[in-house]
């Protein structure tokens, strides 16, 4: 068994007893005792407590001479790099268990479990500024770098994950059979199965798609996620101005693309897509938790269908009853398989009549400025009494919405 008398910065014990196993290389028992000191140093400090013969790399059974492949870690992580644009990464390595397992019993051995460093810190640090030296993009250690490479040295080979790129711009969706969203078959969870006729999907088209598939390949990406501003229901229009929205594009190789020409291909093809876009530009990954989280009020039309004709004037009096009224909503039947069973407080701004067919009459339209998250149907028909007060109640008459236009998202005023 080999002995080495502990240097005076080394805590207790004062001798460290090694098996013969344990015995290190100049490097890993320097790195050990004096951390990140460049290797000329650790091999000093190695050489003063030392009482046994130098171990070659190649045969310490800590690093097993890792280090002298170092060059061929870079090449690896160079031919993974290279088909991403990055400005800012960050390099991590991978070694073996048993040599990794190994360095921390000797450390707690050594006394040096909170002191020097170990072997994948230094070999990070190394490949970190080899990298750096090679594509003038600088290391990210902290934070969210543009691309992350990992090596495992003992096979030479490594892989390069790309951080996701987000494209903030506003959407309409003109068409009243497609959801915001890709929408995987509930029963199959997107497997294929008969009741989506082995598509694995519940609706086939989406605004997600209609703009993240035109999206992906201009930035070279594998995948893509949509992130709205709240949704409209799949029978709803958003019409004005659009609703704000940011797609992730993932794993992206380039990390910028031509935006003006993403936008007209996207709405060239709105006529039969029902998607639309504008206002594109490139977002930062805090936006997303920005535009989720966002409360701002709406404003719809809702195009509504009475049991039988209703007088005009009492159309207008109870909009105005309405008007500044807070709604107690229990969440729906139509969504209570994705919504906790709740009582929410809605408050309506103000509800207009905005047409009518006929005085008396059974159709007319309603413009309603609402707090964020109202349900605007059950606000008209009371869906059995589980929305009080509702225009259906004050009129004494059935009432439904036919259907229903989101005409403004108020995202300049957010909603009290």
């Amino acid at each position: 068994m080999a002995e080495v008398a502990a240097p005076a910065s080394v805590p207790a014990p004062v001798v460290l007893k090694l098996e013969p196993a344990h015995v290190l290389c100049d490097r890993c028992l320097g790195r050990r005792l004096i951390g990140a000191a460049g290797f000329d140093a650790q091999a000093a400090k190695a050489r003063e407590v030392r009482t046994w013969a130098e171990v070659p790399e190649p045969k310490c059974p800590v690093c097993e001479g890792a280090f002298e492949d170092a060059p061929k870690w870079l090449a690896v992580a160079l031919e993974a790099a290279a088909p991403f644009q990055f400005a800012t990464f960050q390099a991590g390595t991978k070694f073996p268990s048993p040599c990794e397992g190994l360095e921390k019993e000797i450390s707690r051995a050594m006394g040096q479990e909170k002191s020097g460093e170990n072997i994948r810190t230094e070999a990070n640090r190394w490949l970190a500024t080899a990298i750096a030296k090679a594509t003038g993009a600088t290391t990210s250690p902290e934070g969210r770098p543009e691309l992350v490479l990992d090596v495992d040295t003992r096979y030479w080979s490594a892989t390069a994950e790309s951080n996701s790129v987000f494209v903030k711009g506003r959407y309409n969706k003109l068409r009243r059979d497609i959801p915001q969203t890709h929408w995987p078959c509930r029963r199959c969870t997107g497997k294929g199965c008969w009741e989506c006729n082995d598509t694995g999907v519940t609706y086939a088209e989406s605004v997600e798609d209609a703009i993240g598939e035109p999206a992906e390949p201009l930035f070279g990406a594998t995948g893509f996620s949509f992130h709205g501003a709240g949704r409209e229901d799949i029978d709803a229009l958003m019409l004005g101005t659009g609703r704000p929205f940011i797609l992730e594009l993932k794993n992206p190789r380039r990390r910028v693309a031509d935006l003006p020409e993403l936008e007209s291909r996207i709405n060239a093809v709105t006529a039969t897509s029902g998607a639309a876009v504008r206002d594109l530009r490139m977002a930062a990954p805090e936006e997303v938790a920005a535009i989720k989280e966002g409360e701002y009020g709406k404003e719809y039309l809702a195009h509504c269908l009475a049991e039988t004709a209703l007088a005009k004037a009492k159309v207008l009096e109870v909009a105005a009853a309405l008007t500044g009224v807070a709604l107690d909503q229990r969440t729906p039947d139509r969504v209570s398989h994705r919504r906790a069973d709740l009582v929410r407080k809605r408050t309506l701004h103000k509800v207009t009549l905005e047409a009518m067919e006929a005085d008396p009459g059974v159709r007319f339209s309603l413009r309603v400025h609402a707090e964020s998250g109202t349900y605007i149907k059950e606000m008209v028909n009371g869906d059995e009494g589980r929305t009080t007060p509702s225009f259906a109640a004050l009129a004494g008459v059935p009432v439904k919405v036919e259907f229903l236009d989101v005409v403004a998202i108020l995202d300049d005023a957010p909603a009290a």
